[in-house]
């Protein structure tokens, strides 16, 4: 059976099914890789909102980086506030 450009496989019974269909005719499952653009477009608005922060990271649940973007909002904070307070004295 060959796929057409705007068929996908179910993930359950392995049955190509269209791109925008919400459930398998086959098997009755939903079809939940229609919501992965949506998923994404969250992905790339907090990368480019808060990219600097790494927040992004955060929910595609990337944890080296989510570890490393703490580190070192953590490490600046700290020099931050060791700076801070020696001009006050």
């Amino acid at each position: 059976m060959s796929k057409a450009f705007d068929e996908i496989y179910c993930q359950s019974c392995s049955k190509a099914i269209k791109k925008d269909a919400k459930i398998c005719v086959a098997c009755g499952t939903k079809n939940k890789q229609n919501k992965k653009f949506y998923y994404e477009l969250i992905a790339f608005l907090l990368c480019l909102v808060f990219g600097y922060l790494g927040f992004h990271n955060f929910y595609a649940g990337n944890k080296t980086k989510i570890s490393l973007s703490c580190l070192f909002i953590s490490i600046v904070s700290f020099l931050l506030t060791v700076l801070l307070y020696k001009k006050q004295d």
